[in-house]
């Protein structure tokens, strides 16, 4: 079963933070070492000898109690990955060459006040006083008292 904090989704929300930004995105995740595992609970001192992340099953282990789990990446406004960590246990820096022309190329697809652009239906208005998150426009005919009564006191003699 796939988990939030793995690594599919968190690749798939950073690319589309790419693409939705039309900006370069580094991906630094962390990974995880046999004494790692054992500091943090995740397994028992005595079986300290744990799978690697592909053979580890769901009986076994916690889903985050494998070795490695790294996938750093460096992303392209387009999504593209331009350079990404060798394995999943590599720890350390990616280094990679970055054309920002790439920027102006991917935020001029995007057209986001010219013909897609809808005045007809949509508008923005800016008011200069401070507003309430709710307001009503008639009293309601109920009253906070009549939907919910207060309880009877204890009565002390």
């Amino acid at each position: 079963m796939p988990f939030f904090n793995t690594v599919e989704p968190c690749t798939m929300a950073t690319h589309t933070l790419a693409v939705e930004g039309a900006t370069f995105v580094l991906l630094a995740s962390s990974t995880q070492t046999q004494k790692g595992l054992v500091a943090n609970g995740l397994i028992p001192e005595p079986n300290a000898n744990v799978l690697s992340s592909s053979e580890a099953t769901d009986e076994e282990l916690p889903h985050t109690a494998v070795v490695g789990g790294g996938f750093s990446e460096i992303i392209s406004p387009d999504g593209r990955t331009l350079v990404k960590a060798p394995s999943a246990t590599y720890d350390g820096i990616l280094y990679g060459e970055l054309d920002f022309d790439e920027i102006y190329m991917a935020k001029s697809i995007v057209d986001t006040v010219g013909q897609y652009s809808r005045p007809d239906i949509f508008t923005l208005q800016v008011r200069g006083e401070v507003r309430r998150q709710c307001e009503y426009d008639q009293v309601s005919e109920f009253a906070h008292e009549s939907r919910f009564p207060s309880l009877p006191t204890a009565q002390t003699d």
